[in-house]
This record gives C-alpha cells, sequence and structure tokens, in this order.
C-alpha cells in the first residue's frame, strides 16, 4: 500500500518502493508520538474528560476503572454517596430518604445501564433484590468507580456540576423511623425493612415492632426521647438514614453549598417535584425537552410512584406528621436535632409545626 498523496511531498524520481515505504512509516510515527504528547499535557480535568467519553462511548453502562471494593462502601461516604454521569461532569449527592433510589435509577438510565432487572452490577456489588420484584444496582453510576475526590469535584478547572435534593427534616426524620423501625404491613406478619438494621433505638423496637397505628406513634415518641436525649445519639448521627441532610451533603459528599449548580426541594406536590426534575434535566444535564420530560415521567411520575419498589418505601410522612408529632416536645426534640438543615439549606418550617404551638426561635 502507499501513502495519500497529501500526507508527503513530490516523490523524488529516484526513490524505490522500500523507500516510500519507510517514508510512510515515518509519518505515521510522527504522528502517533505528536498524539501522545498532546494527551500527556492536557490539564487533569481535560484529560479525565476524554477519557470518560472514550470509556462511555465504547458501549452503552460501561463501568469505571478505578477499583472500588464492597469494603470502600463503609470506609468512603463519598464513594457510595456521590452519584455521576462522567460524560456530563454532572455529581449528584445522593442523600437516603430523600428518594436516593429513584435519583440511583436516574442516574443509571442516563450513564446506559440496565434499571428494569440487572443481572450484574459494576464491580460485582450487587444486584440487590427488591420486592415485590426485579433488581437493582445501588452503585453503578457510584463516584467510587472513577477514583473521584472532593479535590476533583471542586477544582475550579474541573467543570464538576454539583447538584442534590433536600426535604423538611422533620418529615425526614419522621420517614426514617416509618420506613425502618415498622413492620411492612398492619397484619403483624411484616418483617422490619433491612431486617432492622438501621431502626436506630431500643432494642425492644427491633424485635417487637409496632405494629398499628397507634403504637407506632407511641414507640415514635419513646424513640425521640430515649435517642436524641443522648443514649442513641451517635448511632443517628452514623446513619446515612438519620444523618443530618447538610452533614451528607458537605462532610460525605464533599460539596460546598456554595458552589451548588442545583438544589432541588423534594416537596409533597408531585407535580413541583416532576417539574423541578425536568428542569434540572434540561438546563444542567443538557438533555433535550422531549428526554427530560420522559426520564422525569418515568422516575418521578406526576401521579402513582415510579415502581412497586419506590412504593414500597414511601409512607407519606407529610400526611402521617401531625400525628406522629402531636405533642410540641416531640417537635422540639427533633427540631434540636435536624436544627443544622433548617439553617444550611434555609429551609423553613412546614405549616403544620408551626401550627401546633409557638415557633421556638432557631
Amino acid at each position: 500500500s502507499s501513502c495519500s498523496t497529501g500526507s508527503l511531498p513530490p516523490a523524488a524520481p529516484n526513490r524505490n518502493p522500500h523507500q516510500r515505504r519507510l517514508a510512510c512509516m515515518a509519518v505515521l510515527a510522527t504522528g502517533v508520538l505528536w498524539l501522545a504528547t498532546f494527551l500527556e499535557f492536557l490539564p487533569p480535568c481535560l484529560s479525565s474528560s476524554v477519557d470518560g467519553v472514550a470509556r462511555m462511548s465504547a458501549a452503552e453502562g460501561i463501568c469505571g476503572s478505578a477499583p472500588f471494593t464492597a469494603g470502600d462502601l463503609q470506609r468512603h461516604r463519598l464513594k457510595r454517596r456521590v452519584l455521576v454521569d462522567p460524560r456530563r461532569r454532572i455529581a449528584f449527592c445522593g442523600i437516603p430518604k430523600v428518594a436516593v433510589s429513584q435519583f440511583t435509577q436516574l442516574l443509571n438510565a442516563l450513564n446506559g445501564f440496565d434499571t428494569q432487572d440487572p443481572s450484574s452490577c459494576c464491580a460485582d456489588l450487587g444486584p440487590w433484590k427488591v420486592q415485590p420484584e426485579g433488581s437493582i444496582c445501588l452503585f453503578d453510576s457510584a463516584a467510587g468507580h472513577h477514583n473521584l475526590t472532593r479535590r476533583d469535584l471542586l477544582a475550579p478547572l474541573g467543570g464538576w456540576k454539583l447538584l442534590a435534593f433536600v426535604r423538611d427534616p422533620l418529615e425526614r426524620f419522621l420517614a426514617a423511623y416509618l420506613d425502618k423501625c415498622t413492620a411492612n404491613d398492619e397484619s403483624g406478619e411484616g418483617a422490619l425493612m433491612d431486617d432492622g438494621l438501621h431502626c436506630v433505638g431500643p432494642p425492644w423496637m427491633r424485635t417487637s415492632p409496632a405494629r398499628n397505628k397507634t403504637t407506632r406513634i407511641q414507640a415514635f415518641e419513646a424513640l425521640v426521647s430515649a435517642s436524641l436525649s443522648g443514649a442513641y445519639l451517635r448511632a443517628l448521627h452514623r446513619d446515612d438514614h438519620w444523618r443530618a441532610q447538610s452533614t451528607i451533603l458537605e462532610h460525605d459528599c464533599g460539596f460546598d453549598l456554595d458552589r451548588m449548580d442545583f438544589l432541588g426541594i423534594l416537596g409533597t406536590d408531585r407535580q413541583a417535584v416532576n417539574q423541578q426534575v425536568q428542569d434540572m434535566l434540561l438546563w444542567v444535564f443538557g438533555l433535550d425537552a422531549r428526554e427530560a420530560s420522559e426520564q422525569a415521567n418515568r422516575f418521578f411520575p406526576s401521579i402513582g410512584h415510579a415502581s412497586a419498589f419506590a412504593a414500597l418505601h414511601s409512607h407519606s410522612a407529610h400526611k402521617a406528621a401531625a400525628w406522629y408529632y402531636r405533642r410540641q416536645t416531640t417537635i422540639s426534640a427533633v427540631r434540636r436535632y435536624v436544627e443544622r438543615d433548617y439553617l444550611r439549606l434555609g429551609l423553613r418550617l412546614p405549616e403544620w409545626a408551626t401550627r401546633r404551638a409557638a415557633v421556638e426561635v432557631l
């Protein structure tokens, strides 16, 4: 074969075929060396972006290349809590009891992973079977697969966009209790979610969980009295489901609240939440209007639940709040625990709490 006429100067009349082949090889070698030099001296933010695009464009749903083990899930909160879309330089802080499973599935879908019933997950971290059917990969989009650090995410030239959703702290605290410390059904046959692993409080709450509304309210008041008085306060701070949202955002995910590109509010108005997700996908992720609407409707529908798994973890804490926070002492105790969230996240106390009694000055 011969080189194209545009890649070499006109051949000398006495140049033989062997010389022409050597000349072609020299030109190709020069090109390869130039490309290698170019990539070597790219700024880190650009070189990692090029690498991410190459990895992800080879085939949809390709896992990151950094080592990520089950041990990392326990040791490194950032690696498990931050969800990333490496192609778009998006970092999302997933907060438990703030629709984290739905946001995980949204990021998995945008990264090309199976969100229906995956048979395997990146680095063999899962899949987790979910009721009533199907499975989920909780960490396919986790930052741990890309060896990202807080320094990477906050680097001025890094280009990473920081996103999160938060919810009312009082309602989130109640949602954690309803999800982790009450039986799955009213019949008395249901077990605690995760076998009570995340039910923080007196041991009897795990061995003899409340089964009806009256005993559940009484158990919630007992948990607040026992846990927030100091007996189980450290356990609450350690467990992701009870840990303050502002702590997860700033400490665990390593985000700077002054640098947030999008901070949504997971409220009770499903239509408003759907619109916020659409806006985030449209203006921050850069999706077109049609795809943004489709993804928002799939994972955050205006009516009903995204899946049976999402429905299982939804307990309408907002509707139940007036019953569980029936006593001002309960409201005051939980408010002291979540006070930092109201202050750091700029959230307002919900109306049902202000109606219960005179509002204490935060």
